[in-house]
This record gives C-alpha cells, sequence and structure tokens, in this order.
C-alpha cells in the first residue's frame, strides 16, 4: 500500500471528525480533577508527570479484525455507532430504520441467529429463580460476527516533544505508527514508580491489552477498573528508545451476566434491535464502546480511589428541633478516604510504609486534620493492598447552613479536600475536591404516634421530609438522554435539570434500567435542589437483575462511593419493578448500599413494594439489623403505585410495541375528572406514585429530523403496511420496512378517543403536524384529568410522572422530546398542575354533581382568589365569578361547588386563575373542558390567530398573539432552535392578545434572523384540529 496515501486519507478523516461533527467536539470529557482516581504524585509539581490522559482529544484508532475497517481515527467517550458516523461509514442510526438497515456494518455480514443461548449458567442458577424468566424468548434476534478493536500508541513522559503530541494528537498519529520515534515510557525505571490503567467503564465487555500482553477482561458498564501494568518494566530494562507502547481494547464475544444498561437494544420508548448478546439469546443489545475516561497514573506508593462522604443527623428526623429532648441536634460527619498501596508483595513492609503516609483532610468549619496510618488506628482499616482511613466529627446543626429542596430553601454547600503526602519521599497527591450538603432525610410510613415504636416499614402512607419538613413529591422519572454515548452532552444533563424546576418538579427518579448519569446532572440537582430517588441499574426484564457475583458487589459499592458527596441523593432503590420471587437477591444487594452508607440515605428494596419487615428504622433508615422484605397481603395498604398506565395501540396499524388488545377497547378519558372527598394531610392514609403516563409522540421538528419525507405521518406511507406480531407482554416482531411501525407505539387510540374517527394514513408535512398535535394533547388531557383525580383521591404525597425525556424520536412517553422541545403537558404542569396552589373543578365522584377544589401544598397557608371564567363557544360570551379563599392551611383542600349558571357544557369551558391576597397570580390559566373535544360543538377552525407586534428584550424575542375569537389549546411550534417560555395557551374576545417569550438558543444575528423567525411560526388549536389539515397553519 501506498504510505503517502494512506497518511493523506487519515488526515482528510481527522478533518471530518474535527469539522462534520459536532459530537467530537462537545462530548462529555471529564476534566483531570474530575476522574475516579488519584496518584500519591502530584502532577502540578512533579518533575514527573503522574496522569496519562488516552481519551478527550486523544486520536484512537477503530479496525474490525476481519480487515474489512480498516484505522479508522476516532475519538473516544463515544460508541461504536457514533464513531462510524462520523467517519461517514454509516448515516445517523435513527434516521429511518437505519439502525436496523446497517447493522451488517457492525454486526457482519456473516451474522448469524441467536443461537438460543440459556441467559444464565447451570451452575449459578440459585442466584435466578427460572420461573420468572421461563416465558420470555425473543425471536428472530441474531448475533454479532464482527470484532472490533480500538487501538492508539502513547509514551509517557515530561518532554516538550510529547506535550505537543498530546494536545494534538490526531494530526501526529497521521504518521506511519511503525516509524514513529518515541521515547521509553521509563527508560530510567525507578522500583519507586508503579503503573495503573484505570478504566471508568467500557459498555457491552471487552478485552484489553497493552504492548500485546494480556490486561484484563472488562465485563461491567457500570463498575471502574483498576489494572496494574507490569509490561511496562519489562521493556524499561532493554533500554530501548525507539519505541512506543500500544494499548488496544477488543470487542470480541464476552459473557457480561447483563450488566450493562438495560435499554441498550431496545425498551418500548428505545429502538428495538436485532443482535442479542452471544452469551444470552433473549438480552439485546445495539452498540458498543469507550464511554467513560481510560487513563494511565505512575505512583509513588499510594494511589486515592475514593473519598467517600457519609452525613447523618442524629437528633430526630421528624422534627428537627435544637429543643429535643435528646439534645442531638448536629450532624455527625464522616469522610472516608480509600487508599490503594501499589508494591509488590516483595518489595513492601507495610508498618514501615503506613509511618510514611499522611492524610489531610481541609474543611470550611475551620477543620484541618492531618492522620497518620496507623495499623492498630480504629479510624484505619486495612485489607489486603486496602486501607481506609475515617475522619470522623460533630458538627452542631446551629452553625451551618442548610440543604433544602427547591422551593423550600436555598441550597447550601461547602467544599472539602483531601491530599496525600509522603513524609518520607516529599511526594504527595492533587487535591480531592467534594461539595457536600447538610439536610436530615425522612420516609414516614407509620401514624405520627407510631414513629418511635416500629422498625418496619407501615402502610399509613409514604411521605418524605427534609430537615423536619413535609414535602410534597412532584416530579418524573428519568431515562438516559441517549443509546449511543457518543451523544451525551454535558449541557443537555444541566438543561434537564433546569426544565425539570421549571415544570415545578422537586424531585426525579433515575431508573434502574438506564445507566448511571453524568456527574453535570447529579452537580445540577446539588446546586437547584433537586431531590433524586435513584435506582440501582437492576431491573428484571430483558436479564439485567442481581446475580450474587464479586463484580456485582463492587459495582453497587463504586457506584455508592461515587455518588456519595450528593446531598440531592435521598433515597437508593435496590431494583426497579422486581418480583418478590427474587427478593432474597435485593436485599443482597440493598444490605450494601445500607453498609455503603449508613444513616444518611434513606433505603428501598424495590419500586414498588411495602418495604421492610426488619432492618431499617422509623424514618427508612438502615439500623444496623438484618433486613428483611415486607410482602404486600391484601390486609395492607399499598403505599407505593406504580401506574395507571395509558399505552396506545391501534387495530389498523399495530406497531413494535402498540399492539392491538380488545381489553384495551373501553378507552376512558377522564373527561371530566372525578373526585372523591377524603381526608387530607399527613396524618391521614397517604400513597406515592413513583410512575404513571401516558404514551405520547414528539414534535413535528423532533420527528420528521428523523424521517425522510415519504415517512411524514404517523402510519408512514400507506403502501407498506406495518407487519407486526405479539412476541411478549407489549413487545411485538415488527417485519417488513414501514418506518413508524418501528417507533414503539401508535397514537391512534388516544387521537380517536380524544378527536374521533379520522383517516390517519395521510403523508404530508400538514397532515404530520395535525396528528402529532392531536396525539401530545391527547397526552396532556390524559395525564391532566388523572393527576386532579388521584393527588385528591388518594391523599397523594408524591407523583412522578413517566417520563422526563424522550431519548429518540418516536411513540414514547416523555414531557421532553430528544431535542429537549417542551409538549404541551410540560406547559400545563408549569403554569397550573404541579404549582403548590392548584384549583380545578370536576365531578363528585360519590354524587356526580359539579365540585370544584383548591389544593394547597405549600409550607404556609394561604388567603387569596380563585378566579373563574365561564365561555360560552356559541353565544360568544363568558361569565366571571370569585370565589374567596380566607385560610388554606398547608397540606390541606378546600371544595366548593358550582351553580348551574357557571356550569360549562358541551358548548362551553371553564377558565381557572389563582391569585393571592397581594393579586399575584400564582396559578395561571387552567382550562377546564367538560366533554372530550371531538364533542364540543361551535367550536372554530378560523379564529384570526396571527402575529400583530414583536420586540427584542435582550436575546429573547417577544411577539404578540391576535386573536378574533375563541381560541383553545393553542400551541406553537418554530423550526428555529429555542424554547417558547410560555405555550399553550387559550384566547377569547376578552382576551384577544397574548404575549409569548421566545429563548432562542443562537445569538440574535446572522445565524438568527428574526424576520425568518417570525414567518416559520405555526399555530395549532383545537378548532382547527376537528376541520380539514390545511386549517391547522394560519398564515399572517
Amino acid at each position: 500500500m501506498n504510505h503517502m496515501f494512506l497518511d493523506h486519507c487519515r488526515v482528510f478523516s481527522i478533518l471530518l471528525l474535527l469539522l462534520k461533527f459536532p459530537y467530537s467536539k462537545s462530548r462529555i470529557v471529564p476534566l483531570d480533577s474530575e476522574l475516579t482516581v488519584v496518584s500519591d504524585i502530584s502532577s502540578s509539581s512533579s518533575k514527573e508527570p503522574s496522569l496519562l490522559r488516552l481519551d478527550g482529544s486523544h486520536t484512537w484508532y477503530l479496525s474490525s479484525t476481519d480487515g474489512r475497517y480498516v484505522d479508522i481515527p476516532v475519538q473516544i467517550n463515544s460508541d461504536i455507532l457514533t464513531n462510524l458516523e462520523e467517519a461517514g461509514i454509516i448515516d445517523d442510526p435513527f434516521f429511518n430504520n437505519n439502525f436496523l438497515d446497517q447493522r451488517h456494518v457492525w454486526m457482519g455480514e456473516n451474522r448469524t441467529k441467536a443461537s438460543g443461548t440459556k441467559c444464565y449458567d447451570e451452575n449459578i442458577k440459585s442466584d435466578q429463580d427460572d420461573n420468572v424468566y421461563s416465558n420470555y424468548r425473543i425471536p428472530n434476534l441474531e448475533e454479532r460476527t464482527r470484532v472490533w478493536k480500538y487501538e492508539t500508541n502513547f509514551t509517557f513522559n515530561n518532554s516538550k516533544e510529547m506535550d505537543t503530541i498530546n494536545q494534538n494528537v490526531a494530526m501526529e498519529r497521521t504518521l506511519e505508527r511503525s516509524t514513529v520515534r518515541k521515547m521509553n515510557l521509563d527508560k530510567h525505571y525507578d522500583t519507586k514508580y508503579n503503573y495503573v490503567l484505570v478504566v471508568e467503564g467500557i459498555k457491552m465487555g471487552a478485552s484489553i491489552y497493552i504492548d500485546d500482553e494480556f490486561i484484563g477482561n472488562v465485563t461491567d458498564q457500570f463498575l471502574r477498573y483498576i489494572f496494574p501494568i507490569k509490561s511496562f518494566r519489562k521493556k524499561s530494562t532493554s533500554l530501548e528508545e525507539n519505541f512506543s507502547n500500544k494499548i488496544q481494547v477488543i470487542f470480541d464475544p464476552i459473557d457480561t451476566n447483563g450488566r450493562f444498561s438495560a435499554m441498550s437494544g431496545g425498551w418500548d420508548w428505545a429502538p428495538y434491535s436485532k443482535e442479542a448478546e452471544s452469551s444470552c439469546s433473549s438480552r439485546r443489545v445495539l452498540s458498543f464502546g469507550i464511554p467513560n475516561p481510560i487513563y494511565i497514573l505512575k505512583a509513588e506508593r499510594v494511589l486515592i480511589t475514593d473519598v467517600v462522604s457519609k452525613i447523618s443527623y442524629e437528633g430526630d428526623p421528624s422534627s428537627f428541633n435544637a429543643n429535643s429532648d435528646d439534645g442531638k441536634h448536629f450532624f455527625l460527619v464522616q469522610i472516608d478516604v480509600h487508599l490503594q498501596i501499589m508494591e509488590d508483595e516483595v518489595d513492601i513492609d507495610l508498618k514501615k510504609l503506613l509511618q510514611c503516609i499522611i492524610i489531610n483532610l481541609d474543611t470550611p468549619f475551620g477543620l484541618k486534620k492531618k492522620e497518620q496510618l496507623q495499623t492498630n488506628s480504629e479510624d484505619v482499616s486495612s485489607s489486603e493492598d486496602k486501607i481506609v482511613v475515617s475522619f470522623k466529627w460533630n458538627v452542631d446543626a446551629n452553625t451551618i447552613h442548610l440543604w433544602w429542596p427547591v422551593g423550600m430553601g436555598q441550597q447550601h454547600l461547602y467544599k472539602v479536600s483531601v491530599f496525600v503526602e509522603n513524609k518520607c519521599t516529599g511526594a504527595t497527591s492533587n487535591s480531592v475536591v467534594r461539595k457536600i450538603g447538610f439536610r436530615s432525610v425522612a420516609l414516614v410510613t407509620h401514624k405520627k404516634d407510631d414513629y418511635n415504636n416500629n422498625r418496619e416499614t407501615g402502610d399509613h402512607g409514604m411521605t418524605f421530609l427534609i430537615n423536619g419538613a413535609t414535602v410534597h413529591v412532584r416530579g418524573a422519572n428519568v431515562i438516559p438522554l441517549s443509546q449511543l454515548e457518543g451523544r451525551l452532552l454535558e449541557s443537555k444533563h444541566i438543561q434537564l435539570v433546569r426544565s425539570a424546576i421549571e415544570a415545578n418538579m422537586n424531585m426525579l427518579r433515575v431508573w434502574g434500567g438506564g445507566m448511571i448519569l453524568p456527574q453535570s446532572f447529579y452537580d445540577s440537582c446539588d446546586a437547584e435542589g433537586v431531590l433524586l430517588f435513584h435506582d440501582l441499574m437492576f431491573v428484571e426484564e430483558q436479564f439485567h437483575g442481581f446475580r450474587g457475583t464479586k463484580t456485582v458487589e463492587e459495582e453497587i459499592k463504586y457506584m455508592m462511593r461515587q455518588l456519595s458527596f450528593h446531598p440531592s441523593i435521598i433515597l437508593y432503590n435496590g431494583c426497579n419493578e422486581c418480583d418478590s420471587k427474587v427478593s432474597s437477591h435485593y436485599l443482597n444487594a440493598i444490605s450494601i448500599v445500607a453498609k455503603e452508607n449508613g444513616k444518611s440515605r434513606i433505603i428501598w428494596w424495590s419500586s414498588p413494594s411495602a418495604g421492610f419487615a426488619s432492618g431499617i428504622d422509623s424514618y427508612g433508615i438502615p439500623n444496623g439489623l438484618p433486613l428483611k422484605v415486607k410482602k404486600n397481603r391484601p390486609d395492607l395498604r399499598q403505599i407505593e403505585i406504580h401506574g395507571p398506565y395509558n399505552h396506545g395501540y391501534s387495530e389498523e396499524f399495530p406497531t413494535v410495541n402498540g399492539h392491538w388488545d380488545p381489553k384495551q377497547r373501553e378507552y376512558d378519558t377522564h373527561i371530566p375528572s372525578k373526585f372523591e372527598q377524603v381526608p387530607i394531610g399527613p396524618d391521614h392514609p397517604n400513597s406515592f406514585v413513583s410512575e404513571f403516563g401516558s404514551s405520547v409522540f414528539s414534535s413535528l421538528e423532533a420527528m420528521t429530523s428523523s424521517l425522510s419525507e415519504d415517512n411524514w405521518g404517523i402510519h408512514s406511507h400507506s403502501n407498506d403496511k406495518s407487519r407486526c406480531s405479539v412476541i411478549y407482554e407489549n413487545a411485538n416482531d415488527c417485519a417488513g420496512s414501514n418506518v413508524l411501525a418501528q417507533r414503539n407505539y401508535s397514537c391512534d387510540s388516544h387521537i380517536v378517543a380524544y378527536f374521533g374517527s379520522m383517516n390517519l394514513n395521510e403523508v404530508n408535512h400538514y397532515a404530520f403536524g395535525l396528528q402529532l398535535y392531536q396525539c401530545m394533547l391527547s397526552h396532556m388531557l390524559w395525564v391532566k384529568s388523572l393527576l386532579t383525580e388521584i393527588t385528591i383521591s388518594q391523599n397523594t404525597f408524591g407523583v412522578l410522572i413517566w417520563m422526563l425525556n424522550d431519548q429518540w424520536s418516536t411513540g414514547s412517553w416523555g414531557l421532553l422530546d430528544n431535542f429537549g422541545n417542551r409538549k404541551p403537558l410540560f406547559y400545563e404542569l408549569k403554569k397550573s398542575l404541579f404549582r403548590e396552589i392548584y384549583a380545578t373543578c370536576g365531578l363528585n365522584k360519590d354524587t356526580d354533581n359539579p365540585l370544584c377544589y383548591v389544593r394547597n401544598w405549600g409550607r404556609e397557608s394561604f388567603t387569596g382568589l380563585v378566579r373563574l371564567t365561564t365561555w360560552n363557544l356559541t353565544k360568544s360570551s363568558s361569565i366571571s365569578f370569585e370565589y374567596e379563599i380566607k385560610f388554606l392551611s398547608s397540606d390541606n383542600v378546600e371544595y366548593f361547588e358550582l351553580i348551574q349558571e357557571h356550569f360549562p357544557s358541551k358548548d362551553g369551558c371553564l377558565l381557572i386563575e389563582v391569585e393571592d391576597i397581594d393579586g399575584r397570580i400564582v396559578m395561571e390559566e387552567n382550562l377546564i373542558i367538560w366533554v372530550p373535544p371531538k364533542e364540543l360543538m361551535n367550536l372554530r377552525s378560523e379564529v384570526g390567530l396571527h402575529i400583530s407586534d414583536y420586540f427584542v428584550d435582550g436575546n429573547d424575542i417577544i411577539i404578540t398573539v391576535t386573536s378574533a375569537s375563541v381560541a383553545l389549546y393553542v400551541y406553537l411550534e418554530t423550526p428555529f432552535e429555542g424554547t417558547f417560555e410560555n405555550n399553550l395557551f387559550s384566547m377569547s374576545p376578552s382576551k384577544s392578545t397574548k404575549l409569548i417569550r421566545f429563548r432562542p438558543k443562537a445569538e440574535l444575528g446572522q445565524s438568527f434572523i428574526i424576520e425568518d423567525f417570525i414567518k416559520s411560526i405555526r399555530f395549532y388549536h383545537l378548532g382547527s384540529s376537528l376541520t380539514k389539515v390545511k386549517d391547522t397553519y394560519e398564515y399572517h
């Protein structure tokens, strides 16, 4: 081969990599200070560098071992599908059906049908109950036959030449690698130095080689691996000067035992691949790669592997009172420093070494500590080559500022730093800096009088207390932002948390079938005050359950230690929807959690569950006794609930998830809502709904970006019918090339239930926009009705919607699509549903008479007015009236009735707003319709909606929307990137204008032309959705 030609090809490929694709520039690459392992040689002060990063800007070469693809320059912190797309070898995997149609590239042209391999070995049968899985077999999956290799060369020294190489690796690597002159890793080897390779996470299992010597296997995506490197020593003795070191990560078939993200390869909101893991013919996979940092450390004697925080309130968490009888109004702070000794057994004199090592702790409380390692100290524990040093002290709760959830107080955080020094040699480490927060946590499941008399979970309810205050939980479940790790961005995770807060959420649940999210997500939750209900990474579907192996034990420990500093995490849950048949497995898992966290967090064995029969105190905190599961019984109240769920389906157009089920024929729109008048407040029986929701499509921008124009319709092109057969619960096997059949759930049932029968086979821009508006509005109306019912009828003290975000353009469940665009339900939560003060009207479930209520989820009592306006669509008239709230205490509800004159009918609707005693709006417009949209009479399709004016406010654009007639549920969309801060509104002759703020993602100017933006805006409203398709757009 012409090597000159090869070099030019590599240069061209690298330029494409850097210029064409945004992911390589902005993907998640932690800073050096954010890595999880620290050497005892400070890279900032030592002449010899202690750290060599092999990720970030460092270039690797991707090849298939069959020779089909050779030396593709890539950057890691990514996955193979993203790498192949950036190299121009495949197209966007999520455009049309590319993730299926292009699979021969990464799986191999000669891929084989999955052989039916058992997913658990006979030798470890006791770890799983076969009955749970016996009916779960996925047909027509295939095994990957193509083996992929990531490879790079590196050297480790302090020369200026290598500084240049490390800063601009991509261009240097275009030289023929066999002729590059590089210095020996450590040509004058000093026995005081040791080297380790740290791998903070590889997805799907791989074998690692350095200089062709096998280093080890990586089989757990959620576990950090630390490999000693001995091959360097062999090379250093040869005194060669003209070689570089080589590392290879080979993705060959390795049994991972399911220790990777369960959603990989498909879920009912993620693309279903045709690939099965080689060791389990029913465990789907899609992409794989090196998403997390990988680096080499030079250590003198010691590595800091973990710094762990355990902060527990020692008083009564239900009162959090400085004057309590026990006098324990203080926090016990424990900082554990985990060290790994880097010596061979023949070299080490442990006692002598420990006398040299000093651990330094610096806190913001004026507390500075130095701890010399003594094996006889109660604060120093050792096991083999690992040592843990514990610092413990009490902090008076009156001397610090507390950390509070959003809306309840400020989020005070304090910095703590740790470093290691060797007084015998003078070597020191960089500082490990973390932030801590002080808060007490409690989960109340008993009646108040029984708090201190129980050592098991009660069945009174499920209420969270932070710093002694009741938290009315409102939030959502979070899934990973993409199947492809190369597409994960720091900014998107930060925005995800901010979006949750804008929707008035105070808790998110990190779902156990996903992944441990980037640190930026947890840091944002800490800074913004968002509580986290956090699952371990186990689900009892697709063979990703707990197994009692050393690897899984280490995985849980690593997860706990890395997340220990985050005050936002208040509860760890063992598993998502685990059957009681496998409860013993999750007691083992959660026992590790309890040991690692002490009394700093609440524990829960499965969601949903009845909790524990022993092993906890009255507030859900582990008490050191053996844990036992409390099983649901008919005589016990169910305190935690999953559901209801509203799965979209179609008899005409079945999809990969939305198959036709005759039991679903009776579709209840819950319009109007019906309430039960039950006693309200934490002293009364209550419940916590940790999952419920409805399937829904994404926005027009999100959908069209991933579909060719001939697929712009919810049935795709009608000449290619979907051909799907049910294989397991809601999962189907779809044949043929119909793209929308692969997009999880159909929306037909939702649209028909709310808007009536219509032709859903149309394929064009206008039709698609209307179909998606109807789908998203149906989603909002169903969830809204259910929320207004369950929060009152069940005295609910927590609601987590399924779910906050989508990860691709599909029939999913999210409030935000995969571009971050906000669907109608998001805006309804923001302006009314998740406000602390909420007012609505419906029917008394017992009498069917009209009934309204005002709910107070705030910490203070409320005085104000409820303003109600009835609009008559036939007469184009309105009647306004007020209801005065004289005193509504916290955690309470007040009911009032509608008189006949104010009662909306089939040709009317009701608009509700609430203002406080000072006239400030505390709940924006809550529009109530008394019948589904298809039954509303006299709605107009052309209402004269247009933009009458606009002006610029900073970088925001304020538009004035004007209407000549009543327009209900007006919703704006634009192809321009940005956010409508207020959307989904209604207009009447008395309220004929509305100011709408748009926040562009780009700076105003050449890249954002305001006039083009104004022309691009589309209007949807309830009237246009019931008529001809082209009336959806009202041009101005």
